[in-house]
């Protein structure tokens, strides 16, 4: 069952999680054959830890099984990914590629990000 319907720009979707307003959070939207995904899931830990964020993360792709065991074996098995969308989804809701992060804040701004997020920048 969906939970909470968020908008940033263009982007609206519905997330399988509530969102914590005591706690901010990242929306990683990824695909198997994006290198920059994978450096993404690098950063996880930072922001996890240093920052305080939940981080959830979604599949884009038709092979619902391959994403889930590509963001386990990413994440080292410490994420798995719970939602996907196909690729026509993803571009009607204003993705243009991979990583692409959603960034919940606390205060309630919201910001998409198209491309790698870093931790330390």
């Amino acid at each position: 069952m969906m939970g909470v319907f968020l908008v940033a720009s263009s982007l609206v979707l519905s997330l399988p999680e509530k969102v914590d307003e005591h706690r901010p959070k990242l929306v990683i939207f990824f695909q198997e054959d994006c290198l920059a995904c994978a450096k993404q899931f690098e950063e996880f830990s930072c922001f996890e830890k240093k920052k305080g964020y939940s981080i959830e993360v979604i599949g884009v792709g038709e092979d619902k099984l391959a994403l889930k065991k590509h963001a386990r074996r990413l994440s080292k098995g410490d994420k798995e990914a719970k939602s996907f969308i196909n690729w026509q989804k993803a571009k009607s809701l204003g993705l243009a590629g991979t990583p692409t992060t959603l960034v919940l804040e606390k205060n309630g701004q919201e910001k998409l990000l198209q491309g790698l997020y870093l931790c330390e920048a």
